[in-house]
């Protein structure tokens, strides 16, 4: 531990500000307090401690100024209750005792303070449930996530008419949305309640939050389907419903989440990302159907992951001409069906492609050759038959390759050799044939080959000497 010399300091008359920002390593915070605040704290505004190593629980005396406005303990390792004398600062518009150790129950009069508009208690141990939110609840921004709250959402929280953030992820909330929680935060934009124990169907009233962003409710245990009217939040950028137990299709509205710009006659999609991805191993009810035509209007779309549901059919569009600005696609675990999509390479930010565990059909996809940007591919466990094309491209980008499990025949081209960044190559339980190129031997950052379960006849080649890094080589069930 640091030491540190203090000595008695008196503010000067009419000071505001305590700025003490990552100015102590290692101290007790009631001390810094005392010396810092000899006589006249009692005329403070402003408390800026955040971003030290604070120690000790928050003294009273912290609040004795009737003109504080604006506290901020942040990133300390502050333990113990939040004191109960911080409802006596009713100037107080902003409080961040956010990333410490604080336990115990918020004192409900916090959520009373007349002029509070921002409130960062989150990533501490507090627990207990909500108090109620008064009538005339000014609050801005909530967040709250990372600590121990249980119960249920207040239906009060519906009386913070200018809420526009509200963060709750990663506690205990259970039982079912109240409907009326959410049905006067007209002004919402970002809603995290995800990582809880929430139940029961998504309210309309969510649909109805016309200036909603982001939205977020994934890991909890929401049932029914996803409603038609998600389109009447047009300002739609991000929406994730992962690890709960929706059923039903993808609502074909999803292509009308647009941001209509009438005056000038043109719109403008500001989708992001669609996740509807379910975790395997909940083995709950999944989504169904084919995916609705209308996703192809989601022109900014970034990430779509559909992965670990029940979804069928063929895959009907073009990546570089429907998602130019597609980085991610998941749509393995379902039962999708006939070729790959065509035109793989969409713009130049396309990194991951997933459509392991289908019925996928066809040759292998060439277009994975040109696309410099991929960095990982799974076609695992499908239906792709006939050779790899021997004049495959060259690709220095791709480090993931995984292609077991299809029927894949002929050699294996010399080409992998040239994919320079490849770290880990898949290609078991196929019907390849011939031997193991000894150009794969140039692949410096090889760590995992599997070529088991085919029909590979030669040796081995001398050359994967050369491959350093090298941890699992998979040879086995062949003619080698």
């Amino acid at each position: 531990m640091e030491s540190i010399q203090f000595s008695k300091v008196s503010l000067p008359m009419g000071r505001s500000v305590l700025l003490l920002q990552k100015e102590f390593s290692v101290a007790t915070i009631s001390v810094v307090i005392y010396l810092k605040c000899w006589e006249n704290c009692g005329q403070l505004t402003t408390i800026l401690l955040n971003d030290n190593n604070f120690e000790g629980s928050i003294p009273h005396q912290i609040f004795m100024s009737k003109w504080l406005r604006r506290i901020d303990l942040g990133y300390n390792s502050l333990p113990g209750e939040i004191p109960p004398e911080v409802s006596l600062c009713i100037n107080l518009e902003y409080i961040g005792l956010y990333n410490n150790f604080l336990s115990g129950e918020v004192p409900s009069e916090m959520f009373s303070l007349p002029n509070l508009k921002f409130l960062y208690l989150n990533t501490n141990n507090l627990t207990g449930s909500l108090p109620d939110f008064p009538p005339s609840c000014g609050i801005f921004y909530l967040w709250i996530h990372e600590n121990h709250f249980l119960g249920s959402l207040p239906r009060t929280l519906g009386n913070c008419y200018n809420l526009t953030t509200f963060i709750a992820s990663y506690n205990n909330f259970e039982g079912v949305i109240p409907p009326e929680t959410f049905k006067g935060l007209l002004q919402l934009e970002v809603l995290y309640i995800d990582e809880n124990n929430l139940k029961g169907e998504i309210p309309d009233t969510f649909w109805s939050l016309e200036n909603l962003q982001e939205l977020i409710l994934s890991g909890n245990k929401l049932n029914g389907t996803i409603s038609e009217r998600i389109a009447q939040c047009h300002q739609l950028v991000f929406i994730a419903l992962s690890g709960n137990s929706l059923v039903g299709g993808i609502p074909q509205s999803i292509g009308n989440l647009t941001v209509h710009l009438s005056n000038l006659g043109f719109s403008i999609t500001s989708l992001e990302e669609v996740s509807l991805q379910k975790f395997a191993i909940s083995k709950i009810l999944s989504l169904t159907g084919g995916i609705p035509s209308e996703i192809v209007h989601l022109k900014k779309l970034r990430f779509l992951s559909l992965a670990q549901n029940d979804f069928i059919g063929e895959v009907q569009f073009e990546l570089r001409k429907n998602f130019p600005a597609l980085v991610r696609l998941d749509l393995s675990g379902n039962r999708f069906n006939g070729s790959i999509p065509s035109r793989i390479c969409a713009g130049g930010n396309f990194s991951v492609l997933a459509l392991g565990n289908n019925r996928f059909t066809g040759s292998f996809p060439t277009d994975i050759g040109k696309c410099s940007s991929l960095r990982r591919v799974v076609l695992s466990n499908n239906l792709l038959q006939g050779p790899i094309p021997a004049d495959l491209e060259e690709n220095s980008g791709i480090f993931f390759l995984e292609v077991q499990g299809n029927l894949l025949e002929g050699k294996i081209p010399p080409v992998f050799g040239h994919w320079t960044n490849l770290s880990m190559l898949d290609f078991s339980r196929n019907r390849l044939s011939g031997s193991i190129p000894p150009e794969l031997g140039k692949l410096e950052n090889l760590q995992i080959l599997r070529v088991s379960s085919n029909r590979l006849t030669g040796s081995i080649p001398s050359e994967f000497g050369h491959c350093k890094k090298i941890i699992k080589l998979d040879l086995s069930a062949n003619y080698i």
